[in-house]
């Protein structure tokens, strides 16, 4: 008997759960009620959205062997950022998964092998969705992980998808899943900046638009920014490094804790450069202690153990998706021209800012498409300046929904653009190298190809490109 209450006659038989629930939707709901001492909780509710979620998966495994044609195969030595980042996050969950079990923390193993590593999964299936989609390789790893992690809770269900899978046997003489490489521990914070840093970018353009139509006295939607700039910071402001390395000081490595706020103010206020920034000083302290908390010692770390800009720079497309703009830079907080930017950015702590109108000059420029039998066309598209040939390409991509797992080859004119194509000939055009970069000056647009020998030379209202499958 599943008892929640005796006073109100709150329970249900064994017989009357398995009905309702299924005798997999029973145990995922007495898993998920509780570990340790503390009272388990059966919840309907709870049951019936882990049955729902259970069937979902199961449709899911279901549509994905159907399109395992239409997704990448790449090999790991082949694996793009996104396929280290989603098979690394899978070897953690597993670790973390088995170590729940070894304790009885059935809670906890759900929690981290079923639904954390599906978010793991929705989180990839976003990230790849602008470069190529998924690769087959990793889901058909994921299915196979999730169903030996979830069996011993769910071992039905869990049976049904090893068998959709094509293995031979049952699941119950499988081994324990195995981890494919070490964890990569930087790679784990990388994924996890990225994911948290796109999730406050979009609450931040959220809350600006909120505050936008309240204040609008026409009672119309305001137009929403098209364009976004983000700042980051390599390093800490000066005050902010000694606030830092006087607090490692005061850390009390047995606790992992800093000690009160006065002490602290005691021994920070002897510095004569943070006498300046006493006002910014404790709230920084709070910061700082709240993120020692979630973070443990790196909070005071100065530096972070990977390149920021590099990681939002290498998902850029990503992150212009999911803000829906058209244009998303990344700049250093100290090319900002406003003073609280370059105060407030610290390391892991982005600025972003939205606006109506590009951070930089730009023209629009019509790119051409020479190839026969192939799906794209001629678009217009801005260029901005400092772009390179690779900026101008996934740009491309964007505009005419060319696959991100291309390659794109820009060609400028070398005489009249306005001529018509023809395909195969390449007579009067000239590759755009790799670190090729425009300018505009005076209205026109200019190209700096020293790979190609081309120093600032005019390029014209026309390029073509063409797309190469790879």
């Amino acid at each position: 008997m599943l008892q929640m209450s005796k006073s109100t006659g709150n329970f249900l038989t064994l017989k009357q759960s398995v009905e309702r629930f299924s005798a997999d939707g029973t145990r995922l709901a007495l898993a998920d009620a509780g570990d340790g001492l503390e009272d388990a909780n059966f919840v309907f509710e709870m049951a019936d959205a882990g049955l729902l979620r259970l069937h979902s998966q199961l449709e899911w495994v279901k549509e994905m062997l159907e399109c395992r044609d239409k997704l990448r195969c790449d090999p790991p030595d082949n694996y793009t950022y996104h396929d280290r980042l989603f098979a690394n996050r899978i070897n953690h969950l597993i670790q973390l998964t088995d170590a729940s079990y070894h304790d009885t923390m059935y809670r906890e193993a759900l929690k981290t092998g079923f639904y954390d590593l599906q978010a793991a999964r929705d989180s990839y299936r976003d990230l790849t969705a602008p470069s190529g989609g998924m690769n087959w390789n990793l889901i058909r790893r994921f299915i196979e992980v999730q169903a030996l992690l979830l069996c011993p809770i769910c071992p039905h269900i869990s049976e049904h998808i090893w068998a959709l899978l094509g293995n031979e046997g049952s699941i119950m003489e499988a081994r324990w899943p195995s981890l494919e490489g070490e964890v990569n521990e930087t790679l784990l914070k990388e994924g996890d900046y990225l994911l948290t840093t796109a999730h406050e970018f979009r609450v931040r353009l959220r809350k600006m638009m909120d505050i936008r139509e309240k204040k609008s006295s026409t009672g119309k939607v305001p137009p929403r920014p098209e364009y976004g700039v983000v700042y980051v910071a390599q390093e800490y402001p000066p005050w902010q490094k000694l606030a830092l390395t006087k607090l490692r000081e005061l850390l009390n490595k047995a606790e992992n804790s800093l000690p009160e706020n006065k002490v602290i103010s005691e021994v920070l206020k002897k510095e004569d450069l943070l006498k300046t920034h006493m006002k910014k000083l404790m709230p920084f302290v709070q910061y700082i202690k709240q993120s020692l908390s979630v973070k443990g010692t790196e909070a005071l770390d100065l530096t972070l153990s990977f390149d920021e800009k590099l990681t939002l720079l290498g998902n850029l497309n990503y992150l212009t998706r999911s803000l829906d703009l058209k244009e998303l830079w990344i700049v250093n907080a100290a090319e900002a021209t406003d003073p609280k930017i370059r105060e407030e950015c610290q390391p892991g702590k982005p600025i972003p800012v939205f606006s109506e109108t590009a951070h930089k000059p730009w023209l629009q420029v019509t790119a051409v498409n020479p190839q026969a039998c192939v799906p794209y066309f001629t678009v217009p598209i801005p260029v901005y300046h400092d772009d390179t040939a690779s900026t101008v390409g996934d740009r491309i991509c964007r505009t005419s929904s060319v696959p991100g797992n291309v390659e794109i080859e820009l060609r400028r004119y070398q005489k009249d653009a306005r001529s018509i194509p023809v395909a195969g000939d390449s007579s009067g055009q000239a590759k755009i190298g790799a670190r090729s970069q425009f300018s505009i000056s005076d209205g026109c647009l200019y190209l700096s190809d020293p790979e190609n020998g081309a120093t600032s030379v005019a390029v014209g209202s026309h390029l073509q490109y063409l797309v190469n499958e790879q």
